[in-house]
């Protein structure tokens, strides 16, 4: 919860004063810094306690991070709720479809040393701890190796014999924050996207906005160069040096880029442009394991062949 005036003074020249509409104030300000030029963005997070009713704010993170295409908005859903609810909550209430947002549940509580007890933390708090120590945000940021968050219980504890036919009906876009025998972890790690594509995961989000902010501003130095075979090759060239970091860090399992005379037509020179394309593969991550085993009778071999 913001301190007595921060929120205000996100606004050119707002006075410091606690603002009556603090939910209004919020929107205001994210909708300021939707239109923030300098810097460049990877998680949006806005330090409110969203409750059941704020789908204004809501509405305005997803459009924020959007418009900026160079971050995925963070939220924490409201505190205390079960499985259903919490799916009640985003589907119905917010109506949340969008790659642009990710949302995480069940609160925590970590212990304040400088006040000597307990206090509530939102879940994004713990989410955003581990993916501050990943090397890149492209990393999955999940499960009992990457997943494991600092807290010492939860606010709701879920049965997970409930949850996971529940999370694991194509529908859900809740990364719920659950407890197993090595400690709590973050299970899950889709984005607010219903469509059962590569955009509703989130290491493949950031995969994209990471490469589209690699390469523009390589591009950008070629604008007023000739449109020609010596311009495309060095393009080409300043590309696949970029490539290969990122399939090496595994944020894809393909990248290729095209600029040659098949996609610069006659027509598309003439026009004074140049067309770079690039056609990316994702790497997938493992969210379920299916586990076989066959029991067979004494004397039985396999056969090869």
């Amino acid at each position: 919860i913001p301190s007595k005036g921060t929120i205000t003074k996100v606004l050119d020249g707002a006075i410091d004063v606690y603002p009556e509409d603090l939910k209004g104030a919020f929107v205001n300000a994210i909708n300021e810094f939707t239109n923030l030029a300098q810097g460049s963005f990877r998680i949006l997070i806005a330090a409110y306690p969203i409750g059941a009713d704020d789908k204004a704010i809501v509405d305005a993170l997803i459009s924020c991070a959007s418009v900026r295409t160079d971050c995925i908005a963070f939220i924490s859903t409201p505190k205390g709720l079960n499985a259903v609810n919490t799916q009640t909550w985003a589907n119905t209430t917010c109506g949340i479809n969008s790659s642009y947002i990710a949302v995480y549940s069940n609160w925590g509580k970590t212990f304040d040393a400088d006040n000597n007890q307990k206090v509530d933390t939102p879940s994004i708090l713990n989410v955003i701890k581990n993916f501050l120590k990943m090397n890149y945000f492209y990393i999955p940021c999940a499960g009992v190796n990457r997943g494991i968050v600092d807290i010492s219980e939860i606010d709701t504890v879920w049965d997970e014999n409930e949850v996971m036919p529940l999370f694991q009906s194509g529908k859900n876009i809740i990364n719920p924050i659950l407890k197993s025998n090595i400690g709590f972890y973050i299970n899950g790690q889709k984005t607010g996207l219903r469509d059962n594509k590569a955009l509703n995961r989130i290491n493949v989000m950031f995969a994209i906005i990471e490469l589209a902010h690699t390469i523009l501003p390589i591009l950008k130095n070629y604008i007023f160069e000739y449109n020609d075979e010596d311009t495309r090759l060095s393009i080409l060239k300043n590309l696949n040096v970029i490539k290969q970091d990122f399939l090496n860090n595994k944020a894809f399992y393909s990248i290729d880029f095209i600029c040659d005379s098949t996609n610069n037509t006659n027509e598309i020179v003439n026009d004074n442009a140049l067309v770079v394309a690039t056609e990316v593969v994702p790497l997938k991550t493992a969210e379920k394991i299916l586990f076989t085993l066959t029991l067979h009778e004494y004397g039985w071999t396999l056969n090869i062949g």
